[in-house]
């Protein structure tokens, strides 16, 4: 599956949990991880959100990447230390304007990082 193909499909397509427990994780990751983020940016083929490095947010992180490499083996997950107190988690194999993305933020009605920048 490309960027492109995965731009016009919601979370199932890329997913392989079940729907209710993708419907769990996904409940879980607006609750607990998307709160944090302090910089989003768009990439050609997904998204780099930043957040403040903490010990208590890279476990965290850590443990968001090696449950997501598992179910969502199309996606690229990758964790890194950025410039200064910052964790940068990279998503990559799809669209940035992704119905996953959508998705995520479905619940609010608004882009729960929006305010986060690009």
């Amino acid at each position: 599956m490309t960027a492109s193909d995965a731009g016009a499909r919601g979370p199932e397509s890329v997913c392989s949990l079940p729907s209710d427990s993708l419907a769990d994780r996904m409940a879980m990751i607006r609750r607990e991880i998307l709160p944090h983020v302090t910089r989003r940016e768009a990439l050609a083929d997904g998204v780099a959100l930043e957040f403040e490095h903490t010990p208590a947010m890279e476990e965290t992180l850590q443990n968001l990447v090696a449950f997501e490499r598992r179910c969502c083996g199309g996606l690229t997950w990758e964790l890194e230390r950025a410039a200064g107190p910052v964790l940068r988690l990279g998503v990559r194999g799809l669209a940035p304007d992704s119905d996953v993305f959508e998705a995520l933020e479905a619940d609010t009605g608004s882009s729960t990082y929006g305010d986060a920048g690009s």
